[in-house]
């Protein structure tokens, strides 16, 4: 009921990307996005 998911890069030296595209604010996040964070990739599965 009305969760929404949010990611943000805290200055971190490798840095954080959704679907592909650098963030530097927070962003909100859908199903199925693409969070990258280093060389760590994590699907986004909210139902």
């Amino acid at each position: 009921m009305g969760q929404n998911l949010f990611v943000e890069d805290l200055g971190s030296k490798n840095g954080t990307a959704v679907n592909g595209r650098p963030i530097h604010d927070p962003v909100a996040l859908r199903n199925k996005d693409l969070v990258t964070i280093g060389d760590v990739d994590i699907r986004v599965r909210n139902q």
